[in-house]
């Protein structure tokens, strides 16, 4: 498993008009058969949503340094 941070600048604006970067913490998850699945994690509830799945190939899927 593997957690990752993605932020993104000027999404939204604030109050005086001044950009505001959001972020959004995803966990990504190597399956032995192949098959990578990244889920956003809600910061506030720890809620799993936008289950995302890829196919890498019939190999399991490895982190290299």
């Amino acid at each position: 498993m593997m957690f990752h941070k993605f932020v993104s600048g000027a999404d939204e604006e604030g109050g005086d008009g001044s950009a505001v970067a959001t972020s959004t913490t995803f966990l990504n998850v190597g399956l032995h058969n192949g098959v990578l699945v990244r889920v956003e994690v809600d910061a506030v509830t720890g809620k799993l949503t936008d289950k995302r799945t890829r196919f890498i190939g019939s190999r399991p899927v490895q982190l290299f340094h």
